[in-house]
């Protein structure tokens, strides 16, 4: 006889029932806080050096007891101390916090990033890619975005395509996240370099922060300060910010904010192409209008110098026949003597 599904309420209920009912403690990375008007949510990470290797939401109701140091608990290292429970809209499973103490002020992931970018600060290279020159009109994009498709890149694609600018774009799909992420994006970014391309757009949605540690993690930092070509991020939202995005040539807020980016260096382009074309006619018109203009003042030098020349002539003529007939005179005064 088939089983009777069963209802996602009931399945909840019995892990409910499977969830010991006890006090636990647990330590791990605050991180991705939502503050809300009563409770409050986040989520707490354990790292295995950058990696996230796992991950449960922490629900903390008024009234719980924080120690912390006087900044924001997001990526701080704490103990939480609480009760498993089993949420019907929230879950499927939380820890709902009792008592949270800040036991470090930098994660794992946050630390090896620290320490990668002091390495590659004092080897020069921190700034690498930002000195890299872009194109006034970048027509070539390697697109690196995640792989089984995301709005993010779908997003950036879109864009491109609604604005009827040439843009040719060649795709990398890879995973954004997960384990395979930290090899998979510098992989990825050094085969766009061996390309020809005119700059490396990273794009991926939004996220929980842990979902974009990977953008932290030292690897793609440093694949991304040792590429050939420009690296454009695009990653999450506007208030998401990673070290990735420290040592990129630009930082866009979101992968459509970068597609705009693009499409208005083509057109600013286009503008200055225009302006200079106009300015290139405008100087040519004036050139030919200054030749013409030297042209006629030579005619008219020319004119002026032959009429003087033929005045001088006539002037001469006159001259001679005034003297020819004062001589022929002359002869026949001195017969006449």
């Amino acid at each position: 006889m088939t089983r009777k599904p069963a209802t996602v309420t009931e399945l909840l209920e019995a892990l409910a029932a499977s969830v010991p009912d006890k006090p636990v403690s647990a330590t791990g990375v605050l991180q991705s806080w939502r503050v809300g008007s009563t409770w409050s949510r986040c989520e707490l990470v354990t790292y295995e050096g950058p990696e996230v290797v796992a991950r449960i939401v922490v629900a903390i109701p008024p009234g719980t007891s924080i120690q912390a140091p006087e900044r924001s608990l997001e990526g701080t290292t704490a103990i939480v101390d609480g009760r498993f429970q089993v949420h019907p809209l929230y879950g499927p499973v939380q820890l709902t916090a009792q008592h949270i103490r800040v036991t470090a002020t930098e994660s794992p992931s946050e630390a090896a990033a620290h320490t990668r970018l002091d390495r590659l600060r004092a080897a020069g290279l921190i700034d690498r890619n930002q000195s890299l020159q872009l194109s006034s009109r970048p027509c070539r994009i390697g697109l690196i975005t995640p792989m089984g498709g995301g709005a993010g890149g779908t997003d950036f694609l879109h864009r491109l395509e609604d604005s009827g600018e040439r843009i040719d774009v060649i795709t990398r799909p890879v995973p954004m996240g997960g384990p395979l992420a930290s090899r998979a994006i510098p992989a990825a970014v050094v085969e766009m370099c061996a390309d020809v391309v005119d700059a490396i757009v990273i794009c991926r949605g939004g996220g929980s922060a842990s979902d974009l540690s990977t953008f932290n993690h030292p690897a793609v930092i440093e694949a991304i300060c040792m590429a050939t070509r420009p690296v454009i991020m695009a990653v999450g939202h506007t208030t998401d910010t990673t070290f990735a995005d420290r040592v990129a040539h630009t930082s866009l807020h979101t992968p459509s904010a970068a597609a705009s980016w693009l499409i208005d260096l083509h057109r600013s382009a286009e503008r200055q192409a225009a302006i200079d074309r106009a300015k290139t006619e405008s100087a040519a018109a004036s050139a030919a209008r200054r030749s013409a203009t030297a042209a006629e003042r030579a005619a008219l030098d020319l004119a002026e110098h032959a009429g003087s020349q033929a005045r001088r002539a006539k002037l001469v003529l006159h001259c001679a026949v005034a003297l020819a007939v004062f001589v022929v005179a002359a002869l026949l005064i001195l017969r006449m003597l």
